[in-house]
């Protein structure tokens, strides 16, 4: 049989992609401050918000004072309910979650507001406990990270949530009254008078008394906080999900707040605009849980409650598969040969990829996540502009709604898919800030290792499978059966020759 007649009946007989198929899940959120609709992608493990919209209803903003849901919160957040359900039938979307957490919980006629959501809504809320407000806050936080360990705080409008987390485990939770909009209740709101009583309530909580050393932050106040030292650090980077910093220097900015910096002020009509009037609170609150609990970082995640309420109806099984690399895979359109495409890739390269020192973490685990979904995604550009696909596809990888990595991770990942383009792509802002010069180099020699694959097969997981690679003293050789060298060409050697300057060895292509 000739090559050619070979090549195409194996061509012929190669399996499709397995793409999970897309389901999509409502959750309507009807907090103490706002009433929001997400409607979720779920494919497989991946969790996407497609559709976010809310209202600032301030339902709780009179709770503290009249043990009653604020009238205008009411009149707001009802018609709010109606729009929701008109565009759920319209999308004919019929997985609907809706929950309320402390505002309705905690009023004496949240009853009747959850009656007339029935009524003139035509939605059924379910009213959370306090521990399954905590508990879904826990999960949330734990579905967008990988391996998360330590202690979730939710701070929402009436009330503050911790509950600790392992890997995908969560603790029982408990639940305090100290929202912004709780604080702001009281006779007196001095940040003295706020403080004692904040260090009174947490005094006994559970989850500041153990030995966690990362404090995992949800809610919109402290996503806040967040863009506050974001620009004032001027970081390149504008992510929250898994921005991180020292406690020492959250409590630093926590004390800013307090005393009124002007410098931290001025951020304000930048980022949280709508959160100035509840920025002081937030940082009393966080400055305690951070001295309480003796935490040494501060993370925020941008999960939470709801994402929790649609991890949690996942199915266990795929509950524990790796957010990152399922991400990177529900990235591809259904029916897209790019998964067949990467997992050759992988096949391809991983071998070569455990010889390499790791450059990402001591056991080089990262190094592997971060080479596995850069396979699944090291065709996005292939779609873009010629002259501008490198930088493109870097952007779109470094800003992707993919969750379980860190922003060293993401950005190693960008540029990773970056050099699959063009090996001598410019560093970035987030490049230079978060990387190390061998971080950068590794990054970018896998890349042009990737872009040899992708030039020899023409992204096709049969061609890719004759091949091999391995990187030793001799230098980075390709091995193929010799029946195969017509597919070796100009181009490849070329693409071959420069991947190999990167690691600063002589090409070879040897034949079986």
């Amino acid at each position: 049989m000739t090559l050619l007649k070979s090549t195409l009946r194996r061509i012929r007989g190669e399996a499709g992609p397995r793409v999970a198929k897309t389901h999509q899940r409502a959750v309507i959120d009807i907090g103490s401050n706002s009433v929001r609709l997400v409607i979720y992608d779920l494919q497989g493990r991946s969790i996407i918000a497609r559709h976010n919209e809310k209202i600032m209803a301030g339902l709780g903003r009179d709770l503290a004072r009249t043990g009653r849901l604020s009238e205008d919160g009411v009149r707001a957040a009802i018609p709010a309910l109606g729009r929701y359900r008109a565009i759920l039938n319209a999308l004919q979307i019929d997985d609907i979650h809706a929950i309320a957490t402390a505002a309705v919980r905690d009023a004496e006629d949240g009853p009747d507001f959850v009656a007339r959501a029935l009524e003139e809504a035509d939605l059924s809320v379910r009213v959370l406990s306090g521990d399954e407000e905590a508990r879904y806050a826990g999960l949330g936080a734990a579905a967008g990270m990988f391996g998360a360990n330590g202690v979730v705080g939710d701070l929402g409008g009436s009330s503050l949530e911790l509950i600790a987390v392992d890997g995908i485990d969560v603790s029982d939770g408990h639940t305090y009254p100290l929202g912004p909009l709780a604080l702001g209740g009281r006779e007196d709101t001095s940040p003295a008078a706020l403080e004692a009583h904040i260090a009174q309530t947490l005094r006994d909580a559970p989850a500041l008394s153990g030995a966690a050393l990362r404090f995992i932050t949800v809610g919109g106040a402290w996503r806040a906080f967040a863009k506050v030292h974001m620009t004032l650090s001027d970081y390149p980077l504008s992510i929250l999900n898994a921005y991180s910093l020292p406690a020492s220097e959250a409590i630093d900015l926590c004390e800013d707040i307090i005393a009124g910096k002007s410098g931290v002020q001025s951020c304000y009509h930048k980022v949280a605009r709508r959160r100035e009037a509840t920025m002081v609170k937030a940082a009393l609150v966080l400055r305690t849980v951070l001295q309480q609990g003796r935490f040494e970082t501060f993370e925020v995640s941008a999960n939470g409650l709801r994402e929790g309420l649609v991890f949690d109806g996942l199915n266990p099984e795929v509950r524990g598969d790796d957010p990152l690399i399922e991400g990177a895979k529900a990235s591809q359109r259904a029916g897209s040969p790019q998964i067949a495409f990467g997992n050759a890739l992988v096949r391809f390269l991983f071998p070569l990829l455990k010889t390499l020192p790791p450059v990402l973490d001591e056991a080089g685990a990262s190094d592997e996540r971060c080479f596995r979904a850069a396979a699944y995604l090291a065709d996005i550009g292939s779609t873009l502009h010629p002259d501008h696909r490198a930088e493109l596809a870097r952007d779109l990888v470094m800003r992707a709604p993919i969750m379980g990595c860190s922003h060293r991770e993401r950005a190693y990942l960008g540029l990773l898919v970056a050099a699959r383009y063009d090996r001598k792509i410019p560093a970035s802002a987030s490049e230079k800030r978060l990387l190390s010069e061998a971080q950068s180099q590794q990054a970018r020699a896998l890349g042009a290792l990737m872009r040899v694959g992708a030039t020899f097969s023409a992204r096709s997981a049969t061609i890719l499978d004759i091949l091999s690679a391995r990187l030793d003293d001799d230098g980075l050789c390709l091995t193929l059966d010799r029946r195969y060298a017509a597919l070796v060409s100009e181009l490849v050697h070329r693409r071959l020759d420069q991947a190999a300057s990167l690691f600063g060895v002589p090409a070879q292509i040897a034949y079986d």
